[in-house]
């Protein structure tokens, strides 16, 4: 890999083509290390991949802050990268391939963009506590895994904007650190696959705004250890697939405000464990 620097532009070159990050003021040069990785410096400049379509052909460290945003693309293929501080697509587009991996260890973030998962692995919280924070736009997983707490806390933040799950290897959360999946305004939609809540630590979902809708696949509440639904606003609706409370060994589902609707969806309560439902407020429909 060869890096120049132009003016206030920095050129990266891959055998596939050319990555441009326009930086603010002059900074130190993207370097190699030692196990050939790119690097995006913690050097106080953000860099921004405007618009290039590009396949990693080498692991990608964040230290600072990289944009992929206008028409910038970027594709992981089998390449693994690793966010140690700042990663945001802005209008951009960015893919997890099969094969590859998205090490998250600071905050990710998707605003008004579509970022597709169609394999690979997905670790939110890996080596240090993580959020992914969808503003606007769409988390897309058809295919793959996505553990969110997996040695660390994990958040995944949805405040407008749509995560939207259809993968049949699943979404995990607290796997091996806690897990958080924080929906107020935007949308939690299970298609198909299961979603593991409190796989071997606590996985809390906490619904204050927006919609957590189920229609297909199986939420697995307390997945090995304790799960957490939360609804104190928005709408939680169940209208196809299953929602077992508790799957092994303890779930619990608290309503103190919003709406809780089952339509034709199944519900099983203690299905194998010890699970509770309480309700405080809001309202209840179909159990």
């Amino acid at each position: 890999m060869r890096v120049v620097k132009r003016s206030t532009v920095t050129v990266l070159f891959l055998s596939i083509g050319s990555i441009f990050f326009q930086t603010a003021l002059f900074s130190s040069d993207i370097a190699w290390d030692s196990s050939a990785t790119y690097i995006i410096p913690d050097d106080g400049d953000t860099y921004y991949l405007d618009d290039s379509l590009v396949t990693l052909t080498s692991d990608l460290t964040i230290n600072g802050i990289l944009e992929v945003r206008l028409t910038g693309t970027l594709y992981t293929g089998s390449r693994t990268i690793y966010n140690n501080n700042s990663f945001t697509i802005t209008e951009g587009a960015f893919r997890l391939d099969a094969g590859g991996a998205v090490c998250n260890n600071g905050l990710m973030t998707i605003a008004n963009s579509v970022v597709r998962q169609r394999g690979g692995h997905f670790y939110n919280g890996d080596t240090g506590d993580a959020t992914l924070h969808i503003s606007s736009g769409t988390y897309f997983q058809s295919a793959g895994i996505f553990d969110n707490g997996f040695s660390s806390l994990g958040t995944v933040s949805i405040t407008s904007g749509t995560l939207d799950i259809q993968s049949d290897s699943g979404f995990n959360n607290g796997v091996g650190g806690q897990g958080i999946v924080s929906v107020n305004g935007g949308t939690l939609l299970l298609i198909k696959g299961p979603l593991h809540n409190g796989v071997s630590s606590l996985g809390s979902i906490q619904l204050f705004g927006g919609t957590v809708s189920q229609v297909g696949g199986t939420i697995y509440n307390g997945s090995g250890y304790a799960g957490q639904i939360t609804i104190s606003g928005g709408t939680f609706s169940l209208v196809r697939g299953t929602l077992n409370n508790s799957a092994s060994p303890l779930g619990n589902v608290t309503i103190s405000g919003g709406t809780f609707i089952r339509s034709m969806g199944n519900f099983y309560q203690d299905w194998q464990g010890v699970g509770s439902i309480s309700q405080s407020g809001g309202t209840v429909i179909g159990l």
